[in-house]
């Protein structure tokens, strides 16, 4: 039996849904960044605007350090278990976002998932374990928190990164922002080599925000990154 149930799954995730003014056609996850340890108890404007395209918009909390490892994929699993038992009209319709940590998640979930996708959605990712180590070891150690039952760190590091998983990525629109400030990702070696490499793989497109720190979008890019999501949505009809 699962710990998470339609009963209790509120207290694993933060879901718009009691903002919906009609029913859903739609699922968007927006997987948190690194060390986040509260819930979001509160609704966002932002989270209102789905709420009016029709999109439930789902946080799941599942650790800290998750890093989408085996127990944070089997959650987000269940969730939308639960929501397309819920709203069947929204099983298939499925988008991805993330930012960081949340970033590399929404990016590995779309390898794991058998699920149908429509696309996904990120901000400053993380997209190579190996290199993040080399940058960063104290950060980097989460990781290895993470998937500590993989045993061989090194080869968990390879396995597990973004850029090693592109053959796997379904064909879906990939939208990557980075911040061109960034001091926690290394813009040169983490996005920009991973967008370079998924083109002619991947329908992946990349937006720069100018003098922005890690994660922090202008105005103008964040009105784009949700324009993408919604726009994904665009020809679903319930």
């Amino acid at each position: 039996m699962s710990t998470v149930t339609k009963d209790n799954y509120h207290f694993f995730t933060y879901t718009n849904e009691s903002l919906l003014t009609s029913a859903p056609k739609g699922v968007c996850i927006e997987f948190h960044g690194l060390n986040l340890t509260c819930s979001y108890a509160e609704p966002e404007e932002r989270a209102k605007r789905f709420a009016d395209q029709g999109i439930i918009l789902v946080k799941p909390m599942t650790n800290p350090w998750s890093w989408m490892n085996p127990q944070a994929f089997s959650i987000t699993e269940t969730i939308m278990d639960i929501l397309e038992e819920k709203y069947p009209q929204v099983k298939g319709n499925l988008a991805l976002a993330g930012g960081s940590m949340g970033g590399y998640e929404a990016l590995m979930y779309s390898v794991y998932t058998k699920r149908h996708l429509l696309s996904c959605t990120v901000n400053c990712p993380l997209c190579d374990c190996e290199q993040f180590r080399a940058d960063d070891p104290w950060r980097a150690k989460t990781i290895m928190c993470a998937h500590y039952e993989d045993g061989d760190f090194d080869k968990s590091l390879h396995d597990r990164s973004p850029i090693n998983n592109i053959d796997k990525m379904p064909g879906i629109k990939y939208t990557v922002f980075q911040c061109t400030a960034d001091s926690i990702i290394n813009k040169e070696v983490q996005a920009d080599k991973f967008v370079e490499k998924a083109k002619g793989t991947l329908d992946i497109s990349y937006y720069l925000s100018e003098s922005s720190e890690h994660c922090e979008l202008t105005p103008e890019m964040w009105e784009k990154h949700d324009s993408i999501i919604f726009s994904s949505f665009a020809n679903i009809n319930i």
